[in-house]
């Protein structure tokens, strides 16, 4: 009997231990997949609102496929697609260009937003830490909205590039025009290179002025477009630190 309960006691252990390991912190598989699929946006970093230049896009659809945007790790990524798994609370993403992997370990996911308590790079393991981001829903697209001319009305805060007396001109292959006022006439300027990406309501542009040239870039968050009037609002930082946002308002010259 003793050894009947010994095996007893011990096969008890042993499933104790086992389940212990598979034990984890944050929501249920089941949670993540029922609530992840859709466009999201980071938006805070180890607790701080992220500035609109560190942004990142992430948008998951029901077939098991997802796309990214950002230019974080210097790269440029414009819906560049992926697919991904999720298994326990980790939502494991593998870009389909190069193969990059990334997992995101899930902390707490809910219909407007969820947090990520761990990223871990398998190509890039310099990249992994432990640092917490927060990403919010996104419930719009403009995409397709901000296609068109469009002159700028009124700027409030500090500014980065330009000033109001601009035109800019998006077309649906991700290229723009960039217009400036001359002698009472708009004229296109000659950057010879010109692109720009819009993800949900997050927009990234990049130009050089000239060949061989350095490349520039500049986010924004768009907080309204539509038939009549685009409104950017931007995040940014200046060398010493300080804090400070920007507020374009724009008018749509044609379609």
């Amino acid at each position: 009997m003793k050894k009947i309960a010994l095996v007893v006691i011990l096969g008890f252990s042993v499933a104790f231990a086992l389940s212990s390991c598979t034990k984890y912190d944050g929501p249920s598989e089941s949670t993540i997949k029922d609530k992840i699929i859709g466009k999201w946006k980071s938006t805070y970093s180890n607790g701080i609102e992220e500035l609109t230049n560190e942004r990142e896009i992430r948008s998951f659809y029901e077939d098991g496929t997802s796309a990214s945007s950002s230019t974080k790790f210097n790269d440029w990524l414009s819906k560049t697609y992926e697919n991904f798994t999720i298994k326990n609370n980790i939502i494991t993403i593998q870009r389909l260009s190069d193969y990059n992997i990334v997992e995101q370990t899930v902390s707490d996911i809910d219909d407007d937003s969820y947090s990520v308590s761990r990223f871990r790079y398998l190509q890039h393991p310099e990249y992994t830490n432990k640092r917490t981001e927060v990403f919010k829903k996104i419930h719009v697209d403009y995409t397709d909205s901000i296609v068109g001319l469009w002159e700028g009305v009124d700027i409030e805060g500090d500014t980065t590039y330009g000033s109001i007396d601009h035109r800019w001109e998006y077309r649906a292959d991700s290229t723009y025009t960039y217009y400036i006022m001359e002698n009472g006439e708009w004229v296109p300027s000659e950057n010879p290179f010109n692109e720009y990406n819009v993800d949900g309501d997050w927009l990234v542009s990049r130009w050089i002025q000239e060949e061989g040239g350095e490349m520039y870039y500049e986010w924004w968050d768009i907080e309204k477009c539509d038939s009549y009037e685009m409104v950017w609002n931007g995040l940014r930082e200046r060398e010493d630190g300080t804090r400070f946002t920007t507020k374009f308002i724009m008018r749509r010259v044609r379609d």
